[in-house]
Parts: structure tokens; C-alpha cells; sequence
């Protein structure tokens, strides 16, 4: 756990300067859910966050506006200001997380926010473990409390994407949990309304499923034989271009599973 009690989020850019895309995604509106999603989960365990979010029209004066109101929140040792971001290349295969920082007392926690993104994505850690020092950077170089910002993954890469929007709740609980020791308990997960009265059954024996969305086996949890399966099924998900079912047993654990009409079928509950 960190040494931090108060902090501010922004996401990075604005509608009117908005960064990268890719893959039919924008920066500034991916970075958004990223930047809500923790406001909201810190705020549920009790911590002390202002949004800095800038609504300014070029990229200067958005990362002017964002280490101004980061300062304005109040300073100190105990103060973390954090900036979302996603990485972007020509190269569509380049991968990875990687959190900026700028002087070596905010090293450790940039690994250690990379390292909770790479544990829940998969995604692979780049630099020094995640950890990248820069000395270019505005919101880092103006900002009088400790600083970082978060390259979650490449825009441009389309596996990178598919983690980072399937499992957004999932990225922030534990970088909340890696900050401050705990995160919000998730609400109950409810299946979307094509999928709802649904359950999935097995057509096969010893049918894989996985503890995330994945198809590596490393990430098998169990198997399923035929005429069983999951009492509740929330949502149907890419994985690599093929279909997965995200699925959840009678105790409430979520799990995924191949969506392959050849190896199961949904019924009505």
C-alpha cells in the first residue's frame, strides 16, 4: 500500500485537443471513463479526490490548466496527481503498460500502478518495470506533489483495447486496492437484456473456462462437463476476435467461457 491519502485525476486531454486514436477509439473519451471510474471508486472507500479535468481547447493549454488545479487541491508528500492517458504507435502491434514519473521518489509507485494494470489486462510491462522516467513532460514537471502519469496501453493495438474496455472496473479496483489497501466491493453484476433469464449449459465434456477473459492456459480455472454450466450469463465479449460469454456461478464469481454454438448453448432459466 502507498503512503498516499489525498490525490487528483484528470484524463489527460479535452474534446477539443483529444490526443490518440485508434481502432475506433478516441483518448480523451477512453481516458474519461478511466478518470470517473477511479474518482468514483476512491471516493466509495473514503479517500479525498479532485477531478482536474480541463476542458481547454489546445493540448498546452489543457496540461497548463491540469498541474494549476492540481496544485491549487493542495501539496505535500502525502498528495498523489495523476494524469490518464493511452500510448499510441505506428507500429499496431506495439503493446504494453507504462506509468510516467519524473523524479526517483515516484519510481516505486509507477511500478506498482503498472504492475496492477498488467495483473488484471495481461498486458506486458514496459521500461523498467512499468516505470518510465521523463523529464518532458508538463503536468509532471509542474505539479509540487508527487506525480505520475498513465500510459494504460496502445490506442493503436487492438488486444490492448479489448482488455483495457472489458475490464476498466476491474484495472481501477486494483490500482485503488495497490493505493490505498482496499477497493469499493462490486455491485452485483446483471446480465444485459438480451442475455437476461439466461443460463449456459455445456454441449461437451471437460469444457475449459477461464478466470478473465482469455484463452491462454494459464488462465484456466476449470471445466465443465456436458449438461452443466453457469446459472447466469451477463455479456458476450471479443477475446482475439473470437466470441467468449462472461458468466457468473451461484456464489456470484464471474468467469469466461468460449460463446461457440458448437460447445454450448444458452437456455432459459
Amino acid at each position: 500500500m502507498s503512503k498516499y491519502n489525498r490525490f487528483t485525476s484528470n484524463r489527460g486531454h479535452s474534446d477539443k485537443a483529444s490526443g490518440a486514436s485508434g481502432n475506433g477509439f478516441k483518448e480523451h473519451v477512453e481516458a474519461t471513463k478511466f478518470n470517473d471510474e477511479f474518482i468514483a471508486q476512491m471516493r466509495a472507500v473514503g479517500k479525498v479526490v479532485t477531478n482536474t479535468t480541463s476542458s481547454a481547447s489546445s493540448a498546452s493549454a489543457v496540461v497548463d490548466a491540469q498541474w494549476r488545479a492540481a496544485n491549487a487541491a493542495g501539496t505535500g508528500a502525502d498528495k498523489l496527481d495523476i494524469a490518464w492517458h493511452l500510448n499510441a504507435a505506428s507500429d499496431k502491434t506495439a503493446t504494453g503498460v507504462e506509468v510516467c514519473y519524473k523524479t526517483a521518489a515516484e519510481k516505486a509507485i509507477a511500478q506498482e500502478i503498472a504492475k496492477a494494470i498488467s495483473k488484471v489486462t495481461g498486458l506486458k510491462l514496459r521500461r523498467d518495470g512499468g516505470a518510465y522516467q521523463r523529464d518532458d513532460l508538463g503536468f509532471l514537471n509542474y505539479t509540487k506533489s508527487p506525480a505520475i502519469l498513465i500510459e494504460l496501453g496502445f490506442i493503436t493495438n487492438k488486444n490492448d483495447m479489448a482488455q483495457l474496455t472489458a475490464k476498466r472496473k476491474e484495472i481501477v479496483a486494483e490500482i485503488v486496492k495497490s493505493l490505498v489497501g482496499t477497493a469499493p466491493k462490486p455491485s452485483p453484476a446483471k446480465p444485459n437484456d438480451s442475455l437476461a433469464g439466461k443460463k449456459l449449459i455445456s454441449k461437451v465434456n471437460g469444457l475449459r473456462f477461464y478466470g478473465k477473459s482469455s484463452w491462454g492456459d494459464k488462465d484456466v480455472v476449470g471445466t465443465v462437463n456436458k449438461g452443466l454450466g453457469f446459472p447466469s450469463v451477463l455479456a458476450k465479449v471479443k477475446m482475439n476476435g473470437s466470441d467468449q460469454y462472461k458468466v457468473q456461478n451461484s456464489k456470484g464469481k464471474t468467469f469466461y467461457i468460449t460463446a461457440s454454438s458448437k460447445y454450448v448453448e444458452l437456455k432459459n432459466k
